[in-house]
């Protein structure tokens, strides 16, 4: 997991954010960021995954792109214990 997810989680949530605003502009820009959006999907950061997984939904309706979003819902859905969140 090298590149940006070793900037730290302000960074990557502020990738995120350029990335929506760019492909709102142009969205043939799209293809750029989905290999950054995947490995995003996997990052040590609750908000960082939630925020690429719902970048990924939001630019993508590719199978692999929707699967791998709802895998990394359910794992933040499992993985957090938080006693406001019901499955």
């Amino acid at each position: 997991q090298e590149g940006i997810t070793q900037f730290g989680d302000g960074f990557c949530l502020l990738v995120l954010e350029l990335t929506r605003r760019v492909c709102r502009r142009d969205p043939t820009q799209k293809s750029r960021f989905v290999r950054v959006l995947f490995q995003m999907l996997s990052s040590n950061s609750a908000a960082v995954s939630y925020e690429a997984a719902w970048t990924l939904v939001s630019l993508s309706t590719a199978p692999t792109a929707v699967r791998a979003a709802a895998v990394t819902y359910s794992n933040l859905l499992n993985g957090q214990n938080d006693n406001n969140v019901q499955l």
